[in-house]
């Protein structure tokens, strides 16, 4: 975030997540060769992903602080408009949300919402954190209708949750539901899927050829587990 982005050339617009600019792509290979080289984070070591993730390559995006009308997210973290900042974030591969035909800031967070139930595992719930990465065509809806980002956050969060019914099996997300807690969603008993509004981050990014967002689940989430972390540029 902040100037950094135009000063190094980083790119926030349409393929946002591709390897389209020479910014996003080194820097984002750079944080993986410190993880391999000096971390150890490699397959035949300490590396024991199951499928491992192509963002292990180079993952690295900036967010599109001028599409957007809400302040940036280094400036919710507390620093200052004009600040240059790193934010790290233990991400999945983004999930693609393709809504096209609402027309209103509930229609197009209803379709994210569908999205983000299924981070981590679809009957997980509590443990996990999400980044929505909300493109500038349904951020132009959103924001039409009146709703700030602190609104699209209590949304989502008040609106995710895996159906109670879910849980009807003796299966491993059966025996967790005692530390879940039952919500009512469109009347239907569920499951809130995470633990407060915070859980929840929001950036803008992409193009304005389509109405294509994306949702990136975390890695456990927690004091015990992976935390965003957001730093000053030197």
């Amino acid at each position: 975030n902040g100037p950094v982005r135009r000063e190094l050339g980083f790119h926030s617009r349409q393929n946002a997540f591709s390897n389209v600019a020479r910014a996003n792509s080194t820097l984002g290979r750079a944080l993986q060769l410190i993880l391999l080289n000096l971390g150890g984070a490699r397959p035949d070591g300490i590396d024991m992903s199951a499928l491992g993730n192509p963002g292990k390559f180079s993952y690295c995006i900036a967010e599109n602080q001028e599409e957007s009308p809400w302040d940036p997210l280094h400036v919710e973290h507390g620093f200052e408009p004009d600040q240059s900042t790193v934010t790290l974030f233990a991400g999945e591969a983004p999930h693609g949300v393709s809504e096209h035909m609402a027309r209103t800031a509930r229609g197009v967070l209803k379709a994210i919402s569908r999205a983000l139930a299924t981070v981590w595992s679809y009957r997980t719930c509590m443990s996990i954190e999400a980044m929505v990465v909300l493109c500038p065509e349904h951020v132009k809806t959103i924001h039409r209708d009146g709703y700030v980002k602190n609104d699209v956050r209590e949304f989502l969060f008040q609106n995710t949750g895996i159906p109670v019914r879910e849980y009807d099996d003796e299966g491993e997300g059966a025996k967790q539901v005692h530390m879940f807690r039952e919500i009512t969603i469109d009347g239907v008993p569920c499951y809130q899927k995470f633990r407060a509004p915070e859980s929840i981050k929001i950036v803008v990014a992409g193009g304005t050829a389509g109405k294509f967002s994306a949702v990136i689940g975390s890695w456990n989430a927690g004091p015990r587990g992976s935390q965003m972390v957001t730093y000053p540029c030197p």
